[in-house]
């Protein structure tokens, strides 16, 4: 299974850090940049003991990165100027039936008290 194959042992560890009390992680999701901005933003500074700032989602700036220093991957650091979500549907990437299997497996273990 692919879960078994190339997610199964970065998952653990990942867990396995989150669970350690002295482990400094801080989850962002990709719904919560989009959608809550000012807030994901501010919980962002918070956690890295920075002052918080107004976050202006219309009006991103591109900073300079050598994307050939990773590996070649052009457009690898490309930031639009507008913060909106671009993402296909899951469904529309995997399909229904790995979508499925992958929420009935519950592995948003960050997201559980």
């Amino acid at each position: 299974m692919l879960f078994e194959k190339y997610i199964g042992h970065p998952y653990a560890s990942l867990r396995m850090g989150y669970n350690n009390s002295e482990a400094d992680l801080l989850f962002v999701e990709y719904s919560d940049i989009v959608g809550n901005s000012q807030a994901t933003m501010d919980r962002i500074c918070d956690f890295i003991e920075v002052e918080r700032y107004t976050l202006d989602t219309v009006n991103l700036q591109s900073m300079d990165e050598n994307d050939q220093y990773h590996g070649g991957m052009d457009g690898l650091h490309h930031v639009r100027s507008v913060l909106e979500k671009t993402s296909p549907l899951p469904e529309e990437v995997i399909g229904r039936e790995l979508v499925k299997l992958y929420t009935d497996m519950q592995l948003d273990f960050w997201r559980k008290k």
